[in-house]
């Protein structure tokens, strides 16, 4: 039975660190406009508007008196 508990608790601790979390990162576009992306970076994975990216939809952003709604895409808001 000990032998049993080890077992599950090294099989736990090798799948949770298996685990990786998404990132939200920005990328410069033409026109002055900045690209948000939410997903897997380093796997070169990006979230769409099925998945969780929707969640920044409502997203606001101000630079001095001026107030930016994001603007909706596939796969990044502008």
């Amino acid at each position: 039975m000990k032998q049993l508990k080890i077992g599950v608790f090294a099989t736990s601790l090798l799948l949770s660190l298996n685990a990786s979390a998404h990132m939200l990162w920005l990328a410069p576009a033409e026109n002055n406009q900045t690209l948000a992306y939410y997903g897997e970076f380093s796997a070169g994975e990006l979230e769409n508007q099925t998945g969780t990216l929707k969640t920044f939809n409502i997203s606001k952003a101000q630079h001095g008196d001026k107030k930016y709604s994001a603007k909706v895409q596939t796969d990044h808001l502008i």
